[in-house]
């Protein structure tokens, strides 16, 4: 006895030879009327069955009875399985549930990130005698989720991963342009819109939106079992360091500076509520921007972030500020 399962693989079948669904189940139809509800029960009839069932068309009729016959060698030897026959007896190893396969809208925050969260190996000779063969993209992809937890630890793995790719993404636009195989949108670049939240990662100004209602308990500074690790995490933060500079006024609104000195940028979250804490007045404030340069460790490179929070361009000044001084 044919079952709904039977008709979705017939309707599969059809629809697969460019047959539009609606013709296609129209031949189901007619098929039905000589009993023929399968793709097994079709390559098992005489084809003048099927021809008579088609409305006397030989050549659709043979051509269906001919696909027919090949799906039923194709998944011949899976059948006596489905349909509960004896097996070899052998165990099926025991499949684990891969990433893309989780249900990640069930999860919570802390449990989704957790799943997120890339290995950390800090085992020097494991990483001298390791050879990864990739392309560029990923690779590409991987720097910048590792810089952003240095740079924003203060952000879920999840928007980090979703930063990093809107760098990737950008970064290959402007790859496929530079060599000729994309051509250049009319106008240049799609230019962010004014009052757009901004932040600048690797020189590129990245548009983003906050999420509403997201919460995530976790942090993931850098940390590290070595001495380095008071490098990385710089001095605790201290409260009275932060600098003022004198209030301007502008077109209706008030802009006023802080500074301090920062020893690495996984120290910026805990500055920032240090600020909040002795300022709570700028909890509401219009926006936040912020712009912060530094380097890792004793490395001679500069690393640098901002972000506009909504007063355009903010993020760059800041960043030049720093630079300057």
């Amino acid at each position: 006895m044919a079952t709904q399962n039977d008709l979705q693989e017939l309707l599969r079948l059809l629809t697969a030879r460019k047959m539009s669904m609606m013709a296609a189940m129209g031949q189901v139809k007619a098929l039905q009327t000589k009993n023929l509800r399968s793709i097994a029960q079709i390559a098992d009839a005489p084809l003048a069955t099927v021809e008579e069932a088609l409305g006397g068309d030989a050549k659709v009729a043979k051509s269906l009875h001919a696909a027919c016959k090949a799906h039923g060698k194709k998944t011949g030897g899976k059948r006596p399985a489905e349909d509960g026959g004896v097996g070899t007896g052998a165990k099926k190893p025991k499949l684990e549930a891969h990433r893309r396969d989780l249900d990640y809208s069930a999860m919570a925050g802390d449990e989704l990130e957790a799943a997120l969260e890339l290995p950390l190996e800090e085992d020097e000779n494991v990483i001298r005698n390791t050879t990864v063969v990739t392309n560029r993209a990923p690779l590409m992809l991987a720097f910048v989720v590792e810089l952003l937890r240095f740079t924003m630890p203060e952000q879920p793995p999840s928007s980090r991963l979703s930063l990093a790719q809107a760098v990737v993404s950008a970064n290959s636009r402007s790859k496929a342009v530079s060599i000729g195989i994309e051509k250049a949108p009319p106008g240049g670049e799609q230019k962010i819109p004014e009052g757009q939240p901004k932040i600048s990662i690797m020189g590129r100004q990245v548009p983003v939106l906050k999420r509403g209602g997201y919460t995530w308990s976790g942090s993931s500074e850098p940390s590290s079992s070595n001495a380095s690790s008071v490098t990385l995490k710089g001095s605790p933060p201290k409260p009275k360091g932060w600098s003022a500079s004198q209030k301007l006024s502008s077109k209706g609104s008030v802009f006023i500076a802080h500074a301090i000195p920062i020893s690495s940028p996984s120290a910026r979250p805990a500055l920032f509520k240090s600020l909040m804490a002795a300022k709570p007045e700028l909890e509401t404030a219009t926006h936040n921007a912020w712009a912060i340069r530094t380097s890792f460790g004793n490395s001679p490179l500069k690393q640098e972030a901002s972000f506009d929070d909504g007063e355009s361009g903010c993020g760059n000044f800041s960043t030049s500020a720093a630079t300057r001084s």
